[in-house]
């Protein structure tokens, strides 16, 4: 036992070094495990590539054994001797086994770890408190929203139902009130068809009348001129035998047939036209090239004895004289103001047209229809139907009684307002027949077609009597130079041509549009002419100059049609876009833009000045592709 104890003095312990040594049992700790985890029976190479392909292992601390750290404590403190006692009763107990292996095994508690492993729990569980609560606030808002949506939807539900029985109610109040009218509506049906009934056997008896009216005239006709010719022949059998050659006297004027128009300076115009027909067939003997073309559009034509010749000059325009022209001053077009709507048609309304005295206009539409309305009340009068597609455009008679209508039929027919009843049917052109015009002397009627030509038709003999062909293209409006025979007319070949109506000759082309020219109007006094194309563009030009006064853009949509108020210092453009357009004459300004229509304004026009004096003010009126008819009152 002494040299055991001298052994154990003379013995110098160093002290431990605690991580090298768990270091050392890390890694051996680590290859045991990988060798476990790769079964135990491959060989180095097989286990170094398996270590290569493994993830990177996780290391972790081991616990530091009670007698390392008990002797680690001593060797810091200075505890030497306390120290050698300490292992020699360590050892003894050792070896005598009175230490129990788990208790030697049993490491010392690393707090620190220990804190560490706790403070990155409580992070986690922190980090997901926040989110719990992220969400909560989330399922709280969509919760909120929800009960708001609730709300609301309870809200229209509870209105529906209300209003549900609002309208079951008033429904079967209607009923009701339909049920009991449903008498007075039989009676009321009843007396109609009686009356439709009795107005047809009135007009077929009179129609019966007129056929034999007109048999008695013929035979009364034909007993005239056969006395007239046994006159002749008691006359020439009296006469000396030198006179045989002396030619006839011609025999008494036949009596003209009733027309639309009753001109007494038809006899004037007569003879001039017969002096300017001699002078133009001369003309043409000489052969120069203005002749050559109205050769082409006016061919030889065949004396029809019921033909009726234009007037040689102009007739005087009532309308320059400045007492006259003073009498048209009217308000500023911003001045207007919407005074009546009516549903006119079941289709779009295409045209309108005024009487030229009396307060009452025309529609027509793509229902085949026109109707004739009193004004200011815009009450119907009178339905006419008789055309087998739509009417693009209608004109009433200088005397007021006839209106003539052209149809996408082809045909362009006129009506007489007074007895109610087709009074001709003109076919001559091939396609659809865009516009119609009346001259001022009544005799005449023009036309112009897709079909690229301009026609004139005598309203006596029915037949055309000149043909203007010189547009590339469809011709799409026309109208006369008031109280002159100048013919203007416009086409998508961009041109506006003035035409002599009497020679067929073009006397001025102008061309400055840009796009299709879809309409013309002179003023009152045929000194100013406006036209209008597909972008919008209003051109104004003077005919004492024959230049462009005033180019107007009143786009980007369509201007459909274009009018001038009584004094020509303003024109209303209707447009695409559903307003009439409102512009000063002089500086091209735009003045105001009438709204109401909810499509497509298609024409305007303003009530002729006797019109006006009747109704105490220059009424404005415009029809709509919504098939409305609206009145436009100066405020």
């Amino acid at each position: 036992m002494e040299d055991s104890d001298s052994s154990d003095g003379e013995f110098k312990y160093e002290a431990v070094t605690v991580g090298a040594e768990s270091e050392n049992e890390d890694l051996d700790e680590d290859l045991q495990t990988a060798l476990q985890n790769l079964g135990g029976d491959k060989s180095g190479a097989a286990v170094t590539a398996a270590a290569a392909v493994a993830p990177t292992p996780r290391t972790e601390k081991k616990s530091e054994p009670v007698d390392d750290f008990l002797r680690n404590y001593l060797l810091k403190m200075g505890l030497h001797r306390t120290l050698e006692t300490f292992q020699t009763e360590w050892y003894e107990r050792q070896h005598k086994g009175l230490l129990k292996d788990q208790e030697m095994l049993e490491g010392v508690t690393d707090v620190y770890q220990q804190n560490q492993l706790l403070l990155g729990q409580v992070q986690t569980l922190l980090a997901d408190m926040d989110k719990l609560k992220q969400k909560s606030s989330q399922m709280q808002e969509a919760l909120a929203k929800s009960k708001k949506e609730r709300d609301f939807h309870r809200m229209h539900h509870k209105r529906l139902g209300q209003e549900k029985n609002k309208l079951l109610m008033d429904l079967h109040r209607a009923n009701a009130k339909s049920t009991s009218h449903e008498p007075e509506l039989e009676a009321m049906r009843n007396r109609f068809e009686s009356s439709h009934r009795e107005l047809m056997i009135t007009r077929n008896e009179k129609h019966n009348l007129q056929k034999k009216v007109e048999e008695l005239n013929s035979s009364l006709k034909e007993v005239t001129e056969q006395t007239a010719k046994q006159q002749l022949q008691q006359s020439q059998s009296q006469s000396q035998p030198q006179s045989a050659a002396i030619t006839p006297p011609p025999s008494a004027p036949q009596q003209q047939p009733t027309s639309p128009a009753n001109n007494t300076r038809r006899s004037k115009g007569a003879k001039s036209g017969s002096r300017m027909s001699a002078a133009r067939e001369s003309a043409r003997g000489v052969g120069t090239s203005k002749m050559a073309t109205a050769s082409l559009n006016s061919p030889k034509r065949v004396h029809h004895p019921q033909d009726r010749e234009l007037p040689a000059e102009n007739r005087s325009n009532p309308w320059l004289s400045a007492e006259s022209f003073q009498r048209l001053l009217v308000p500023d077009g911003a001045a207007y103001r919407n005074t009546k709507t009516t549903r006119a048609h079941t289709l779009p309304i295409s045209s309108i047209c005024l009487h030229p005295r009396r307060p009452l206009a025309v529609t027509v539409s793509d229902d085949t229809t026109f109707k004739v309305w009193s004004l200011p009340d815009c009450e119907v009068c009178v339905t006419g139907d008789g055309h087998k597609d739509w009417i693009a455009d209608c004109a009433f008679h200088p005397s007021g009684a006839f209106l003539a209508t052209a149809s996408g039929d082809t045909t362009v027919k006129v009506w007489n307002l007074t007895k109610q009843f087709c009074s001709a049917t003109f076919t001559d052109h091939t396609q659809v027949v865009w516009g119609c015009v009346f001259h001022d002397t009544g005799d005449f009627l023009a036309s112009c077609s897709m079909d690229g030509t301009t026609k004139l038709f005598d309203l006596h003999s029915q037949r055309c009597r000149q043909t203007f062909r010189g547009h590339d293209g469809s011709v799409n409006y026309l109208a006369f130079q008031p109280f002159t025979n100048v013919l203007c007319t416009c086409s998508v070949d961009k041109a506006l041509m003035f035409w002599d109506v009497r020679s067929a000759d073009c006397l001025k082309i102008l061309r400055s549009h840009t796009n299709a020219c879809n309409h013309v109007c002179f003023n009152l006094r045929g000194d100013v002419v406006a036209s209008t194309d597909a972008d919008g563009v209003v051109k104004i030009w003077d005919l004492r100059t024959v230049t462009e006064r005033q180019s107007i853009n009143a786009g980007p949509f369509p201007a459909n049609k274009a009018a001038f108020d009584h004094t020509a210092s303003t024109v209303f453009v209707p447009s695409d876009d559903g307003a009439i357009k409102v512009f000063n004459v002089n500086d091209g300004k735009l003045v105001a833009e009438l709204k109401g229509h909810e499509e497509a304004v298609q024409a305007v026009q303003m009530v002729p000045p006797p019109v006006a004096d009747v109704l105490g003010a220059p009424l404005l009126l415009s029809v709509s592709s919504d098939t409305t008819l609206r009145t436009w009152s100066p405020i």
